[in-house]
């Protein structure tokens, strides 16, 4: 159906201690990347979520979507997820898209994640708001984009429009084991549909593997296997480049 609403974003800010309730001296980058749609008569809503802060060991996804509001300067959407332990875990994401709002050019955001069965907030950096107030966090880098239907900007199918205006966090891919053996297991959590070329290189800058991945929406696995290349021990490094964005990993090899 044609799409009504599209809510974008990517980058990171800096997550205030407190925020994180299992360990409330947690600061730190708190990265993000998201694409949600409302599109159809009937407003039929979905999108991805990912969300990291490495210093807490905290990784969320989202599932479903629940609900959207979207107005041009402002967006929120509630729905579910899910983290390392599985599902059962709510969200609410508001952002403000602050090229929009007036002389304030900075975006802003609120992610708030709890456990459903017990209602325990498990993050919330503008902690114990209410749902409805407007996010006051300003993001450190990157961007967030609302468009809604009458933007002249807007006219496209919803991956011809997001793969204009942001792209996945490439930094919130993870690899193991490393060490790596024979293989190495790469996973790369993506908010929409990009193309990927994975480059490992060796000491010398010669390039070891070269391969392209796909992504789709959601947690996407690639396994890179060596048992057919004899690989002396020393540190290789990963690259992932992606359209506008790249991410290196360090590799080593005993």
């Amino acid at each position: 159906g044609e799409v009504n609403a599209v809510v974008t974003g990517g980058g990171w800010f800096d997550s205030p201690k407190g925020a994180y309730t299992p360990d409330a001296s947690v600061e730190g980058k708190a990265h993000f990347a998201f694409a949600f749609f409302n599109y159809g008569k009937k407003d039929k809503k979905c999108g991805k979520l990912v969300f990291k802060i490495r210093e807490a060991d905290l990784r969320f996804m989202s599932d479903e979507v629940e609900w959207m509001v979207v107005t041009p300067k402002y967006a929120y959407i509630y729905g579910t997820g899910y983290m390392h332990d599985g599902k059962g875990y709510g969200f609410m994401l508001s952002v403000s898209d602050n090229k929009k709002v007036g002389n304030d050019r900075d975006d802003r955001i609120r992610m708030k994640i709890w456990e459903k069965k017990s209602g325990e907030v498990i993050y919330d950096n503008q902690f114990n708001a209410p749902i409805g107030d407007l996010p006051v966090q300003t993001i450190t880098r990157g961007a967030i984009i609302i468009h809604i239907k009458k933007d002249q900007y807007y006219q496209k199918h919803e991956e011809e429009t997001v793969a204009g205006y942001i792209d996945n966090d490439l930094s919130l891919t993870r690899t193991w084991p490393n060490p790596i053996k024979d293989y190495v297991n790469v996973e790369i959590p993506a908010a929409f549909e990009d193309d990927v070329r994975m480059m490992m290189f060796d000491q010398k800058g010669g390039i070891v593997v070269d391969k392209k991945v796909t992504l789709q929406s959601g947690i996407n696995n690639a396994v890179l296997e060596f048992n057919s290349m004899d690989l002396d021990p020393g540190v290789y490094v990963l690259r992932l480049q992606g359209n506008n964005t790249s991410h290196s990993v360090r590799l080593v090899k005993n």
